[in-house]
């Protein structure tokens, strides 16, 4: 597993609170239709379970034997839709597309971002990538202004 341990400089923005009003799961799929043609995203579920050959199961528990642990996801603190944004880069290169990696967390009601998540965003944009907090799908729309300006200065 990678942990990114690079310093925070503006973790603050990061901790706001949330109040809006739909779940999770209803964000993500308002996103995800929302994306114009330049974006394509994947949800990263992070987590460990464990798989093996199954030998019992209840409503309340499982029982495995030759089992082992299975993760998923990049990393703890990655961002909950990964994926990239293509783009169409310098004169001199007119009509090449490039990916940039692009990662939205999202956050509805109280739900707070934790110091991982802040870092994994902040190591993205950091390195010439999309990321950034969504809580609407109008959020889309300034994180890429958010890009358009960085790589322009």
């Amino acid at each position: 597993m990678v942990k990114l341990k690079l310093p925070l400089e503006n973790f603050s923005q990061f901790t706001q609170k949330w109040n809006p009003i739909m779940k999770e799961t209803q964000l993500k799929n308002q996103i995800l239709l929302s994306l114009d043609s330049t974006m394509r995203l994947f949800r990263n579920n992070v987590g460990k379970g464990w798989v093996g050959k199954l030998i019992k199961s209840t409503r309340e528990s499982i029982t495995l034997v030759s089992y082992r642990p299975l993760e998923s996801g990049l990393c703890v603190g990655s961002s909950d839709l990964i994926g990239w944004t293509t783009i169409e880069i310098t004169p001199d290169m007119v009509g090449s597309k490039v990916a940039i990696f692009t990662a939205f967390e999202l956050k509805t009601k109280r739900v707070v971002t934790t110091r991982e998540q802040a870092n994994f965003i902040e190591q993205i944009n950091k390195s010439g990538g999309i990321a950034g907090i969504v809580k609407e799908t109008t959020d889309i729309e300034r994180i890429k202004h958010e890009f358009r300006n960085r790589i322009q200065q």
